[in-house]
């Protein structure tokens, strides 16, 4: 699982270093990717659209390393709770 952990960390960071590169090829600043909106007025040049959906994929990318991490402080609480409800069982001796 250590491994599991560490390799999706330096994943990330290895997908983060790439996309900071290519928004610096790009001269753009990160306030520049964030001010600008898709309308049918303005269309992105080809690489602006590319580094607007990595910024897309990155968040994205966070965005479940977060819920991977709570559904599974989730369910070790869950398991917490059944191995304390177990044990109070066997005490009362309902639970063989």
């Amino acid at each position: 699982m250590i491994n599991d952990i560490l390799s999706v960390k330096f994943g990330i960071v290895s997908k983060k270093v790439v996309y900071l590169q290519k928004i610096k090829a790009l001269n753009m600043s990160k306030d520049e990717l964030r001010s600008y909106r898709l309308n049918s007025m303005e269309e992105p040049s080809d690489e602006m659209l590319e580094a607007i959906m990595l910024g897309v994929q990155e968040s994205a990318r966070q965005s479940t390393i977060r819920a991977k991490k709570e559904l599974e402080r989730r369910f070790n609480e869950m398991v917490k709770q059944m191995e304390q409800f177990r044990t109070s069982q066997k005490r009362n001796g309902a639970y063989a």
